[in-house]
Parts: structure tokens; C-alpha cells; sequence
């Protein structure tokens, strides 16, 4: 994407991750954001989000809100690419998985969101 001209911003909730995007990409711009407390991209302001197996990790009510937000900073015609656990996935209804709320688990301190529909 970049080396199309484009600028990328690479956002996570953590420091570490962050950290070792910036030891293996010289020059990385990020940001850290609590998806769930804080929306900090202003509106209409990307023309591209790729969102890469991170949105499942919220409930519904907080997916849902987050989707809201991406759709607000996307500018008209933006394009999101996001790839999320599925209903179909080999996983799913685990025996050692929580279920917290319909397709949404928890196993130790980590929960999943197995998404039936296309967002």
C-alpha cells in the first residue's frame, strides 16, 4: 500500500505490538487506540481500512459501534477490508469455549466473536 503512494497508519490497543511494528518497519506510523473507549480518526478522513482478524474480539453491542465509527472515518467510497472468525469456523462451540452471548466465547482471559452475518 505504501509503496502505491499511499500513507499508513497502523492502530492497535497495544504498546508491544507497536513496538515491534517499529523495530521491523522503519518509519511506521501508529497509533494507539482503545477501539472500545475512544474512536480517535477524525471523520471522512481514510480512504481505506483493513481490519485483520481484530474485530471479534468485542461483544456485539461494541462490534457494532465500532463498525459505526470505521463507517464515519471512511470517505465516501472508502473501501473496509476485514476478515473476522466465522459460525462455520473449525472452532466454533468448542467445548472449551464460554459462551458469554449468542456466538460470542470466552476461554481464559481472551473472547471471540463468531460472526453469522456479513457486517
Amino acid at each position: 500500500i505504501k509503496s502505491c503512494g499511499k500513507e499508513v497508519l497502523s492502530v492497535d490497543y497495544s504498546d508491544e505490538a507497536l513496538e515491534i511494528l517499529n523495530q521491523n518497519i522503519d518509519g511506521a506510523n501508529t497509533l494507539k487506540m482503545n477501539f472500545e473507549e475512544e474512536w480517535l480518526l477524525k471523520k471522512e478522513s481514510v480512504d481505506l481500512i483493513i481490519a485483520n482478524l481484530s474485530l471479534h474480539y468485542f461483544n456485539t453491542e461494541t462490534t457494532f459501534k465500532i463498525i459505526n465509527n470505521i463507517r464515519d472515518t471512511l470517505i465516501d467510497g472508502g473501501i473496509l477490508i476485514v476478515r473476522l472468525n466465522s459460525v462455520n469456523d473449525t472452532n466454533y462451540g468448542s467445548n472449551s469455549l464460554n459462551e458469554v452471548e449468542p456466538h460470542y466465547f470466552e476461554i481464559m482471559n481472551y473472547s471471540f466473536h463468531f460472526h453469522l452475518h456479513y457486517l
